[in-house]
């Protein structure tokens, strides 16, 4: 009987540890904080490389209105292509080292969408572009006054080179399925804190 109720009780501690744990990464997950991320990629001297560009943890009302920036090296990489997505537009001779894409929608766009793809051509020799993103405008979709986001930034880079691998894309962060990676790990890292504590509870129930 006292084995028993060790038993039950360990599991309990168990079950308790893991529920906590998964609480805690998914409300971490919920909370993650909005941005924009553009890939990274490579590709050989001549040759060409999309990336794509991602906003991220957009909340309610979402994304009502956007003016970003993407600035290259143009001594490694020149932008051949620009494809937009939910209606903007794209200007990729904005300045003389800067790609433009701008949108609205009344609708909002909120959590993780694509606003955009855009094709960069390597110069005939190798090197290396960082591609930088800044934000203008970066605004929800909030009727009659809408507000500015606060958004991270994570930029990405261009690759010339004979080794060319394949490309990221712009999702980055934890939104990279990564999450689902660190949210395995700590439930199995609590089960294993669970079953040492019930373990340890049995062990203690048979001395008894």
């Amino acid at each position: 009987m006292t084995q028993r109720k060790g038993r039950r009780l360990g599991l309990a501690l168990i079950a308790a540890a893991v529920a906590g744990a998964f609480a805690l990464v998914v409300s971490a997950a919920w909370a993650a904080s909005p941005s924009v991320s553009i890939g990274t990629g490579s590709a050989a001297p001549g040759g060409t490389v999309s990336l794509e560009l991602w906003s991220h943890n957009v909340a309610s009302p979402g994304l009502g209105a956007w003016s970003i920036d993407i600035s290259y090296d143009t001594s490694v990489v020149t932008p051949t292509a620009c494809q937009t997505e939910h209606g903007a537009v794209c200007n990729t001779h904005f300045n003389t080292n800067t790609i433009r894409t701008a949108g609205a929608t009344a609708l909002g766009i909120a959590g993780d969408t694509k606003l955009a793809t855009i094709t960069f051509q390597c110069a005939q020799h190798t090197g290396q572009s960082a591609i930088t993103v800044s934000l203008p405008d970066f605004a929800d979709a909030t009727i009659g006054g809408p507000q500015q986001i606060a958004a991270a930034i994570s930029n990405g880079s261009v690759s010339c080179t004979t080794t060319p691998k394949v490309p990221t894309t712009g999702t980055g962060g934890p939104q990279d399925g990564s999450s689902f990676g660190w949210l395995i790990a700590a439930l199995a890292a609590v089960g294993v804190v669970g079953l040492a504590a019930g373990f340890g509870t049995l062990s203690a129930r048979r001395r008894d």
